[in-house]
């Protein structure tokens, strides 16, 4: 899935919030910022009094009211640009580390090939997502199959995606470190069960020994993908930098396209149960956990 996500800009940019000029994506000009009060720091936005329309959004979004003489809600817990800038950093340890182990495997198949093959049999049994290996015990690679990639494609369009996805959540001023590695890593461990569910479901089917293998970080970045969707469904990403596709219709089509190979069982290469898994978790928790910091935020 991660080969159609490239170049976001936003189709109605009072749809995001930025944090500062610095902080804020390329996409946002001077003028945008100036709009929200944020020119002049975070304690012009964060402490003045709500206006008469904030008050009427935040009854709507919280079924309360909100008297003139009532405090506004609370800021989202810590420095919101600190939080920004620790979610940055998450995303670059997190490519980091994906790339890192995508090199020391091709080191291992490269030793292999030339007659070595000691250091692969010792990394594929932690890194390969499989039924078998699983309930032999490496239950390791439930988490460590997300950081594992095929080819160096695999790895290039898992990374450019979880990118610029990742950016459009980070900088979000309610999202903080824990919040981003909670969904990354629960995004990852959710596609894994769905995998190896689908798995199950087809050696108790057919009977046969469980032959194929998942691994790839698309079940973190479906994850991201749908919690981006849901607060900013009026992003537009450009597939293959051409086509303008808003977040919303481009993450539903993916939904689409996964569970119309699942059910149709065709051998397409692709690990769509993974994917299902990943984004079914990013949905719950945004609903269950990422909805109030960021209703709060966008009054």
């Amino acid at each position: 899935m991660a080969s159609l996500f490239r170049l976001v800009r936003p189709l109605c940019p009072h749809t995001l919030r930025p944090l500062r000029p610095s902080l804020a994506p390329r996409f946002f000009s001077p003028s945008t910022t100036k709009a929200f009060g944020l020119a002049h720091g975070p304690s012009r936005f964060l402490n003045r009094q709500p206006s008469a329309i904030l008050r009427r959004l935040y009854a709507r979004n919280h079924n309360q009211g909100w008297g003139p003489s009532s405090p506004p809600p609370p800021p989202p817990s810590g420095n919101p640009y600190e939080n920004a800038q620790a979610n940055m950093r998450i995303i670059y340890l997190f490519a980091a580390i994906n790339t890192a182990v995508w090199a020391y495997a091709a080191y291992c198949k490269i030793c292999a090939q030339q007659g070595n093959p000691q250091p692969w049999m010792q990394l594929a049994p932690r890194v390969l997502l499989n039924l078998r290996n699983v309930l032999s015990g490496h239950y390791e690679t439930i988490i460590t199959s997300a950081f594992a990639h095929l080819d160096p494609i695999h790895l290039l369009a898992n990374m450019t995606s979880f990118y610029f996805i990742g950016r459009l959540v980070a900088e979000n001023a309610g999202i903080m470190p824990r919040h981003f590695v909670t969904l990354l890593l629960g995004s990852a461990i959710s596609g894994s069960l769905g995998y190896l569910l689908v798995r199950y479901q087809h050696v108790r089917r057919t009977g046969q020994a469980d032959t194929q293998s998942g691994l790839g970080f698309s079940g973190a970045v479906m994850g991201l993908g749908l919690a981006a969707s849901m607060m900013f469904p009026r992003t537009v990403f450009h597939v293959y930098g051409i086509i303008p596709v808003p977040l919303w219709v481009l993450m539903g089509g993916y939904l689409i396209y996964d569970g119309y190979y699942l059910s149709s069982e065709k051998k397409t290469g692709v690990a769509h149960a993974g994917h299902l898994g990943g984004a079914a978790f990013g949905a719950l928790y945004y609903l269950l956990v990422l909805r109030r910091p960021f209703l709060r935020l966008r009054l």
